[in-house]
């Protein structure tokens, strides 16, 4: 596995939001404007799917945290 380099709480905390902002949040904001268009609806499922690797790598970051 990577071994990533020792993150301040903060910076830990800051990137649990950028994830769920990401990954939450922002495909439902496309897909509440944009419910018609085929591109948003790959585009938001593209960003679902890819939350899951970055939850991924921000719990091994987090279990070498400690």
């Amino acid at each position: 596995m990577t071994r990533f380099a020792r993150l301040p709480a903060t910076g830990l905390r800051l990137l649990l939001l950028a994830k769920c902002f990401s990954t939450l949040a922002l495909p439902w904001l496309l897909l509440h404007n944009w419910p018609d268009s085929a591109m948003v609806w790959l585009l938001a499922m593209g960003l679902l799917i890819e939350g899951e690797w970055e939850s991924r790598l921000i719990l091994e970051l987090a279990r070498e945290q400690g």
